[in-house]
């Protein structure tokens, strides 16, 4: 696929958890900046295919081939090169899921990164493009591409990330037990307890083999579920709650719209 950039009016990809405003591929750019002190009032990524000077995090400074900022909404964009042509990639979007999928990876916003393999995000790029301009466009799969993308990245940029075959196995067979069934009420002493650790020492290393404090990984499990369970719509909300052990309908919408974007009901309708 050659350079190109593309905006989507009228937008193709327009629901509550996710808008795709555009996508460009190699776009090629005459000598110059371009600077937004406002932004534009969604995500902006974008990766740099020549070396740039740009502005993160309020500061200027030089960007390498390969160099990637992911810019939030309300962050102002100042790129580019004065002296010659140059080229980028990028993607304009918004919505629950990007939300959700940035807090999954962790990725820093605002920050200057660099890729070892930029060509990777350019692929990932160009099939979301080629699922919105296809014959039926969904969202929920141009959804999955763009989180895959978000993950490809992560995955890129974590050099210390600890190997499967490093955690212990009974670390590894409690988070398969509580993934296949997290609606039991859970205790953190219980946790500790099946693994022959205080619940201190479990905590520390429950974080340190899956970046996630216990607690919050179950509850995590918890969401995932209901998300499956909501696509149901014979289910009420308040039963999919119950179904995932949390039994305040209020403390279920107030948990799945801080880690998903989108109350539960809003998450329904946009499927």
């Amino acid at each position: 696929m050659g350079g190109f950039k593309h905006f989507f009016l009228p937008l193709i990809i327009d629901t509550p958890a996710l808008r795709v405003r555009g996508i460009g591929v190699h776009e090629p750019m005459r000598p110059g900046r371009v600077i937004r002190p406002q932004g534009t009032g969604d995500f902006l990524f974008m990766l740099f295919h020549d070396a740039v000077t740009l502005t993160a995090g309020g500061q200027t400074q030089a960007a390498p081939t390969g160099s990637l900022i992911l810019w939030p909404p309300e962050a102002g964009h100042d790129y580019g090169v004065e002296e010659q042509t140059w080229g980028h990639s990028w993607i304009h979007c918004e919505g629950g899921r990007v939300v959700e999928a940035l807090r999954v990876t962790r990725l820093p916003l605002d920050r200057l990164l660099v890729l070892r393999e930029p060509e990777r995000l350019v692929r990932h790029l160009e099939g979301i493009y080629a699922e919105i301009v296809g014959p039926r466009p969904d969202p929920a799969i141009v959804g999955h591409l763009l989180e895959n993308a978000l993950r490809d990245i992560a995955r890129s940029l974590a050099p210390s990330a600890v190997s499967v075959a490093r955690i212990p196995a009974p670390f590894l067979a409690l988070r398969q037990r509580l993934a296949r069934n997290p609606s039991p009420p859970v205790r953190l002493a219980d946790l500790a307890r099946a693994v022959n650790l205080s619940a201190p020492h479990f905590s520390a290393q429950w974080r340190r083999y899956f970046n996630v404090s216990p607690i919050e990984d179950v509850i995590r499990m918890r969401i995932e579920q209901a998300k499956y369970l909501l696509l149901d719509r014979n289910r009420r909300v308040l039963d999919v709650a119950r179904a995932v052990g949390i039994d305040d309908p209020y403390r279920f919408s107030k948990l799945f719209h801080k880690r998903v974007g989108l109350s539960p009901r809003a998450y329904r309708a946009a499927r």
